[in-house]
C-alpha cells in the first residue's frame, strides 16, 4: 500500500511472519530486500517489480481491522558518515613553536655598556686624584716654595761654621764602623725636601785610637752603603778652605739623593751631609752650603 504523508512517500505492509505493520519510504531506487524490525524475517519488497508475498486485498483486510502495534520501520541498509582521516602530513605535524625574535647585532648593548661603564670609572678616578689631598701635591708645594734665609751658624765646641736654611737641632748619636763605633754630636736641618746636617766626633776612643782618619772615612762609606741600601754614584778628593775633603753622592734605594763631604782634622772627623727625597740634584743648593762650611781659625792653629 501506498500513501503520501505530507511530501513524502511511503509504504505500507505486515510482516509475512509475525505481521508486524511495517512503514518504508518510497526512494527512486526501492529496496528489494527487506528485514523485519521485530522478528528479524528477510523478505522481498512487496512494490518491487518481483512477485508479491502478501495479497493487496490481505494487506487492506488488515488495515481495516487495525494492527496491534505501529512499528516505525527504516531500511537496515543504512550508511554512517565515514569519519575524516587526517592527512599524514597533518597527523605528522609538530606544533608550532614561536620564536623570540633576536636582535640583528646581539654584542652591540654589550659594548655599548662596557664603553659607559669604562667612561664612568675613569671619571670617578679623574675626580679623586684631583679632589683628594695626596702627599705628592705637599712636597710639590714645599719645593716650590723659596727656603728660608740662609743663617750664619757657628760651634764652639765643634769649632766650625756653616749657612743653615734656618734653625738646626741638636742631637747626639753613633756612626757604627767595622773598625768600630764612633761617638758624634749633629746639627740637623729639614725643610720641606731636603736636610742639611753636619755632625762631627773623635778617633780617640780606644778601639779607634789606632785607626787612621782616612781609613776610617772609608769604612764609614762601606758600611753606608749596605745599611742605607745606597749606590754610590760619584766620589772624589776636593780641598776646601786649605783642607782636603772626600766628597761622595749617593742614589738610596727609596728615591733619596744624598751628597756628602768628609773632612779629616788631626784625629777629628767633620762630616757635612746634603740630602733630598728626590733624585734630583739641585747644584745651587748643594754648592752653597757645602761651600758655606768651614772650621774655625782656632783648629789651624792647633795644627801648627
Amino acid at each position: 500500500m501506498t500513501s503520501y504523508n505530507g511530501r513524502v512517500k511511503h509504504s505500507i505492509f505486515s510482516c509475512p511472519r509475525c505481521h508486524t505493520v511495517l512503514r518504508t519510504y518510497v526512494t527512486a531506487q526501492p529496496e528489494k530486500i527487506l528485514r523485519c524490525s521485530k522478528c528479524g524475517f528477510i523478505f522481498q519488497d512487496p512494490n518491487s517489480s518481483g512477485t508479491r508475498t502478501i495479497q493487496i486485498a490481505e494487506l487492506a483486510e488488515e488495515s481495516t481491522s487495525g494492527p496491534t502495534t505501529w512499528t516505525d520501520w527504516r531500511s537496515s541498509q543504512t550508511f554512517e558518515p565515514t569519519p575524516a582521516i587526517e592527512s599524514s602530513s597533518q597527523s605528522l605535524r609538530r606544533p608550532v613553536r614561536v620564536r623570540q625574535r633576536r636582535s640583528a647585532f646581539p654584542w652591540v648593548n654589550l659594548i655599548v655598556g662596557l664603553i659607559v661603564g669604562l667612561a664612568s670609572l675613569g671619571l670617578l678616578i679623574v675626580l679623586v686624584v684631583v679632589l683628594w689631598p695626596s702627599a705628592k701635591g705637599k712636597i710639590a708645594a714645599s719645593s716650590s716654595s723659596p727656603l728660608p734665609s740662609w743663617q750664619d751658624f757657628r760651634s764652639t765646641d765643634g769649632r766650625f761654621r756653616v749657612l743653615f736654611p734656618g734653625t738646626p737641632q741638636f742631637e747626639e748619636s753613633v756612626v757604627h764602623t767595622r773598625l768600630g763605633s764612633l761617638s758624634v754630636k749633629a746639627y740637623d736641618v729639614k725643610t720641606g725636601e731636603y736636610e742639611f746636617s753636619v755632625f762631627y766626633g773623635d778617633l780617640e776612643s780606644e778601639d779607634l785610637r789606632d785607626i787612621a782618619p782616612g781609613e776610617w772615612i772609608d769604612s764609614e762609606r762601606d758600611v753606608y752603603m749596605v745599611r742605607a741600601k745606597a749606590r754610590l754614584l760619584a766620589e772624589k778628593d776636593i780641598s776646601s778652605h786649605g783642607y782636603v775633603a772626600k766628597e761622595r753622592r749617593y742614589e738610596l734605594s727609596v728615591g733619596w739623593f744624598v751628597a756628602r763631604r768628609m773632612y779629616a782634622v788631626n784625629r777629628r772627623i767633620y762630616t757635612v751631609n746634603f740630602s733630598r727625597k728626590k733624585l734630583e740634584v739641585p747644584e745651587d743648593l748643594v754648592t752653597r752650603f757645602f761651600n758655606s762650611f768651614e772650621i774655625m781659625d782656632q783648629i789651624r792653629s792647633d795644627q801648627q
